[in-house]
């Protein structure tokens, strides 16, 4: 998870909007298939979208680290658990 517990609530709020509008773009890819009298043109704009979509994440690949590092505390709680992820307070 390499979203910090500050922003965590501001990072769900986000994914619901982006939730939310994946479910309306049907109905507006209906409208415009509708409008154009066949499906070609709706699948060039989602087309278009998801390409320029996949290169701001690739982008997004350089910006964000491979893993997040923990607190000393963290994992050395994690290195006492065996390997098995559970976590032990640390002594």
């Amino acid at each position: 998870d390499l979203v910090p517990r500050e922003v965590r609530g501001r990072w769900n709020s986000v994914q619901s909007l982006t939730s939310f509008t994946w479910s309306g773009s049907a109905a507006l890819g209906g409208f415009i298939a509708d409008a154009a009298g066949d499906y070609r043109f709706t699948f060039a704009v989602t087309a278009s979208i998801y390409t320029c979509s996949f290169l701001v994440c690739c982008l997004l690949l350089l910006v964000c680290p491979k893993e997040r590092k923990q607190p000393r505390e963290t994992a050395m709680a994690m290195a006492g658990s065996g390997g098995n992820g559970e976590m032990r307070p640390a002594a």
